[in-house]
């Protein structure tokens, strides 16, 4: 566990953090931002992707009962918000091209499943 305890007020901030990173990529990708590492080339899908594991991490803090499920919600959140960062600032490092002849993707996964 990243978070070693549980706080109805740690959720609510990083799910305050993460819903304001995802509207920064979805506002990079749409206006075209560019500035220095800032490139407008996250697709679509990636940015509805993000969004999908936003609205059930939303919906998961909801559902959060016991204090395990909970610690694992904010690690969650955590790691969220790290590939949300990793998106805005080097978009072509989470595109699927990259990831099938990378082992940036081996190393998502591995990530994913250390929770």
């Amino acid at each position: 566990m990243l978070f070693l305890t549980y706080t109805p007020a740690k959720a609510r901030l990083l799910l305050l953090g993460n819903a304001l990173l995802l509207l920064l990529n979805w506002l990079a990708q749409l206006t075209h931002f560019q500035a220095g590492y800032l490139q407008p080339v996250r697709s679509r899908a990636d940015l509805l992707a993000f969004s999908a594991i936003f609205l059930l991490l939303l919906a998961a803090n909801f559902v959060a009962k016991s204090t395990t499920f909970a610690k694992l919600f904010l690690d969650a959140n955590l790691v969220f918000a790290l590939y949300a960062v990793i998106l805005l600032i080097f978009p072509r490092v989470l595109q699927a091209a990259t990831l099938d002849h990378n082992l940036g993707g081996i190393a998502l996964i591995f990530s994913l499943l250390a929770l």
